[in-house]
C-alpha cells in the first residue's frame, strides 16, 4: 500500500532509470483497495526514465492506482520513452467494478514523452478528467491499445496541443449487429469498442485499414453495444481519440412500429437477468431499471443500422435499368428489429 503522500506515490525519475517494474500494489487506496487514501499523484515516470513497466499480464502484477488527488499515472519529459502501462486498474476499486477515480487524468502523457504503450488490459475508468491524455507537439508515438476505458468526466482519450500528431479518429459509416465498416488513416490499425456512451468499455477487436483508408470489422458472435466507437493507430504508434459513437441497437423489439410500451415490456421481461444486446442497453450485461429508462427515453423512435441514418421503420427499393424501366417496390424490410411478440405485465417490476 503506497498512499497518503503529499506529493507522488512512486516517482521513477531521471536518465538511466530503466528496467524497473511496479507490480501488485495499492497506490492511493487503503489496505482493502476500496477507500481513497490518495497521494497527490499515483505514479510518475519522468525526465529520461526508459523501459519501465507499471503492472503486468497476471492478476498478481496488477496495480490499483486509484483515489489519488490528481493524476493516476503521469509520463512526462524528454527521454521518458518506451515505458509500458499494462493490466492495471486506474480509477476503480480493487474489484475493478466500483468507482474510485483519481481527481485528474487517469494516464497523462506530456512534455516530449514518446513511444510509450498504454495497454493492453488496463481498466481506466471514473477519473475526474480524461481517461488518457496525450499533450504536446513533440509527445508522439504513444500507443493506447486494447484497454477498457469508460465513465470519465472528460473524454475517454484526448489528444491536445499536437499530441500524437492529432491523428484523426476513424469514421464509422455502417453498423450491423455483427460488424462495422468505415474509413481511417491508410494502413492504420483500427480497434473497435462498445460503450454505454462515447468511450470504450468493451474491447471488441481490431482490423486494418487498406491503402485506400477503408476498413471492415466483423465479429460473428455479435458486438456488445449499445454504442460503437473505434480508435486508429498509425505505423508510428500514434493512437487517435475515440470516434463518434453510432448506436448499435435501437430498442424497437415488438409491433407496432416505433419504440413504445410494448418494447418496455420486452426489456422488463428480462429483469435482473444476465443479458447481451439488444436488451442490455447500458452495456453492463444485466437488465435493470436503467435499461427500461433508456427504452423510455427513445419513445416513438424508429430504427436504423446505418450510422448516417435510414429513416425507416420499413425500407424498400426499386430498380431502374439502362433503358430507364423502373420496377415495382421491393418487399419491405424492417430496419434492425426483431419480429417478436412477448406480452408482459409490468406489475411488480
Amino acid at each position: 500500500m503506497i498512499a497518503g503522500n503529499t506529493w507522488i506515490g512512486i516517482d521513477i525519475d531521471g536518465s538511466g532509470t530503466t528496467g524497473n517494474v511496479v507490480a501488485g500494489n495499492l497506490i492511493g487506496t487503503d489496505a482493502t483497495g476500496t477507500q481513497a487514501l490518495g497521494n497527490a499523484h499515483g505514479v510518475w515516470i519522468v525526465w529520461g526514465a526508459q523501459h519501465n513497466r507499471i503492472g503486468g499480464s497476471t492478476v498478481g502484477e496488477r496495480n490499483v492506482i486509484s483515489g489519488n488527488r490528481d493524476q493516476g499515472v503521469g509520463l512526462l519529459g524528454s527521454g521518458a520513452v518506451s515505458n509500458t502501462i499494462v493490466g492495471n486498474f486506474i480509477g476503480t476499486d480493487a474489484t475493478g467494478t466500483a468507482p474510485l477515480g483519481n481527481g485528474g487524468v487517469g494516464v497523462s502523457i506530456s512534455s516530449e514523452s514518446q513511444c510509450n504503450s498504454v495497454g493492453p488490459d488496463n481498466s481506466i475508468a471514473y477519473n475526474g478528467s480524461a481517461g488518457v491524455q496525450v499533450d504536446g507537439p513533440t509527445t508522439l508515438g504513444n500507443t493506447i491499445t486494447a484497454n477498457t476505458i469508460n465513465s470519465h468526466a472528460g473524454k475517454g482519450i484526448i489528444l491536445s496541443n499536437g499530441g500524437n500528431n492529432m491523428l484523426p479518429a476513424p469514421v464509422i459509416t455502417t453498423v450491423t449487429a455483427t460488424g462495422i465498416s468505415g474509413t481511417a488513416c491508410p494502413g492504420c490499425t483500427v480497434e473497435v469498442f462498445s460503450d454505454a456512451e462515447d468511450e470504450g468499455r468493451v474491447y471488441d477487436g481490431s482490423a486494418s485499414a487498406s491503402a485506400a483508408g477503408v476498413f471492415t470489422f466483423a465479429k460473428p458472435a455479435g458486438l456488445t453495444g449499445p454504442f460503437i466507437t473505434a480508435t486508429a493507430t498509425d505505423r508510428d504508434g500514434d493512437t487517435s481519440e475515440f470516434s463518434a459513437p453510432p448506436r448499435l441497437t435501437c430498442p424497437d423489439f415488438a409491433d407496432p412500429p416505433g419504440v413504445g410500451v410494448e418494447d418496455i415490456q420486452v426489456v422488463a421481461s428480462h429483469w435482473r437477468q444476465t443479458a447481451d444486446p439488444p436488451y442490455d442497453l447500458d452495456g453492463d450485461r444485466i437488465i435493470t431499471i436503467v435499461d427500461i429508462m433508456k427504452v423510455s427515453a427513445r419513445w416513438g423512435e424508429t430504427c436504423s443500422t446505418k450510422a448516417s441514418g435510414l429513416t425507416g421503420p420499413y425500407v424498400t427499393a426499386t430498380a431502374t435499368d439502362l433503358d430507364g424501366n423502373t420496377s415495382e417496390f421491393s418487399t419491405p424490410q424492417r430496419v434492425l428489429r426483431k419480429w417478436i411478440y412477448l406480452p408482459v405485465i409490468l406489475k411488480g417490476r
